[in-house]
C-alpha cells in the first residue's frame, strides 16, 4: 500500500505533533491508524461512509487531545492532499 508524497508529508506532520503531545510509543500506534485511514481516503474506499465505519476509529479519536470536549479529527480530501481539522461537535454522523 502506498500513499502520495503529499499524503506522506501530511502524515509526517501529524506524527510530529502527536509525538510531542503523547510521546513516541502512542504516536507510532496512531500513525499506523492514520496511514490506513489516509489510504482509504486516497482510494476513495470511504466515500459516503460514516466516520464510525472506520475500524477502531473511535478508539483513536478518543485519544486525540481535546476529545473529552467533543473534539474529533476530521480528514478532508482537497485536491491531492489530506488535511486535518477538528470539529467541536459530535462527529457520529459525519460522512467522508
Amino acid at each position: 500500500m502506498t500513499l502520495s508524497a503529499v499524503a506522506l508529508a501530511d502524515l509526517a506532520e501529524i506524527a510530529f505533533y502527536t509525538e510531542r503531545v503523547w510521546g513516541h510509543r502512542q504516536s507510532l500506534i496512531y500513525e499506523d491508524f492514520l496511514f490506513d485511514l489516509m489510504h482509504c481516503l486516497e482510494s476513495k474506499e470511504l466515500s459516503g461512509k460514516p466516520l464510525r465505519s472506520v475500524p477502531n476509529c473511535w478508539y483513536y479519536l478518543a485519544r486525540w487531545p481535546g476529545a473529552e470536549h467533543g473534539h474529533y479529527i476530521v480528514f478532508e480530501r482537497i485536491e491531492e492532499s489530506i488535511f486535518v481539522r477538528t470539529l467541536v461537535h459530535s462527529a457520529s454522523n459525519f460522512k467522508f
